[in-house]
């Protein structure tokens, strides 16, 4: 009877879960946590140990309010409430999950320590695969009116349902629309300090955060997968917003990833500005684990594949930016850090080698994954005009001088 009861009781969390079309399903914390805390207080079924309620009480709530205040405060004053409180929640389901998997295994290996020993490795292993999946949520200090700009916040839907935030910045007398893609774990404030040159190129902008990224709605960043029907509802919205005009997308790290993978459904696109972009997932994962040997590295590799698939249903080796590049009508201009820490030169490499439109690359010296814009700032600034502007009078014919051709441009800072 209890078995039948544990799955009446297991498969509402279980549908809720899985089958949740939107991105905020996570199954590793969420429905594995749920699962196992809910047998463990009504239903029974595995063994538990007694249980003390003034001592579950007191770990449970010690676990949610320092996870809460830990996330709270690791980066300061851009973390909401709300995103704080719900990491101390995941918190306390984790540890609660920890101690009793430390005492299952070190009851069966007659040794404490050892079960200890064993959940704190696996915890270390799986950490990654979490972080990445599951970004914490930000939101930016100040908006663009401590810059004097006139704006609108705006909510817009994905493909799926999933609520999308966004910054609509209109341009008096707008020659075109510009989608700024932020890179991952950040969000449209990643666009702050490049307000006032898309407003002085007269430029309607929009800058949002892709799903499980600052306002918007969900958990989980499937890193390029699912965040194409983003960069697709965001296309749909600004097209209905200021339709007629030239569009161009500048994206950085993921969101310059997106940008390229998005491509072949994005219909009429005027350019491109792709920072840091990768160009095949399971490369990256790869570069990530390069310190591993060979023989290790690839199991290591598959369980992180197996463990996105479970979590979310993101298979790493089918995101693949690259594959976007399959039109000859783009112009993209490939920006990357030679130093970059995260995303190896040979992802920008490879994605530049393999575009068959209009291109030019600015491989940065001494630049890492997130500081072109930061070291070199009018450089970039004047970069990023220029390609703009060419974009633009490619899109309108106006100015034939500009016109950005098949030509390649490779320049080293």
């Amino acid at each position: 009877m209890n078995r039948t009861i544990a799955i009446l009781c297991h498969l509402p969390i279980f549908a809720a879960v899985i089958g949740n079309s939107h991105s905020t399903s996570e199954f590793l914390v969420a429905g594995f946590g749920l699962s196992l805390l809910l047998d463990r207080y009504i239903v029974r079924v595995f063994r538990w140990r007694p249980i003390s309620w003034k001592r579950e009480i007191g770990l449970r709530v010690g676990s949610f309010v320092v996870g809460s205040l830990f996330f709270y405060f690791i980066r300061p004053g851009i973390v909401p409430t709300g995103e704080a409180i719900y990491r101390g929640v995941m918190t306390c389901f984790a540890c609660a999950i920890a101690e009793q998997l430390s005492l299952w295994i070190g009851e069966l290996l007659r040794s404490r320590w050892v079960g200890i020993g064993i959940v704190g490795a696996s915890i270390v292993a799986i950490s990654p695969a979490v972080v990445f999946l599951h970004p914490l949520h930000t939101v930016p200090k100040r908006g663009p009116e401590s810059l004097g700009l006139a704006f609108e916040d705006v909510r817009f839907s994905s493909d799926d349902g999933t609520k999308l935030a966004g910054w609509l910045i209109p341009a008096e007398h707008a020659r075109g629309n510009i989608i700024f893609c932020h890179g991952h774990g950040r969000c449209r404030g990643q666009a702050l300090s490049l307000l006032p040159l898309y407003h002085s190129l007269d430029l309607n902008v929009l800058a949002f955060d892709f799903r499980g990224h600052g306002d918007s709605e969900g958990h989980v960043s499937t890193l390029g997968d699912r965040e194409v029907a983003d960069l697709r509802a965001a296309t749909r919205y600004v097209r209905e917003r200021f339709p007629g005009r030239p569009l161009i997308l500048a994206g950085v790290s993921l969101g310059a990833a997106v940008s390229l993978k998005s491509l072949p459904e994005l219909g009429q696109v005027d350019g491109v500005w792709s920072e840091g972009a990768f160009a095949r997932l399971d490369h990256e994962i790869d570069h990530e684990f390069q310190w591993l040997p060979h023989a290790l590295r690839i199991p290591v590799e598959r369980m992180y594949y197996l463990l996105g698939w479970i979590d979310c249903r993101m298979w790493a080796p089918r995101v693949n930016p690259v594959d976007g590049l399959t039109r000859d009508d783009v112009p993209i201009s490939f920006c990357h850090g030679r130093k970059d820490e995260l995303v190896p030169l040979s992802e920008g490499q490879t994605l530049y080698d393999c575009d068959r439109g209009p291109k030019q690359c600015w491989w940065v010296e001494d630049a890492t994954h997130y500081n072109v814009r930061q070291r070199y700032r009018d450089e970039y600034q004047r970069r990023l005009g220029d390609f703009i502007c060419t974009c633009l009078a490619r899109a309108g014919k106006s100015t034939p001088h500009l016109d950005f051709g098949r030509s390649i441009v490779e320049d080293h800072h």
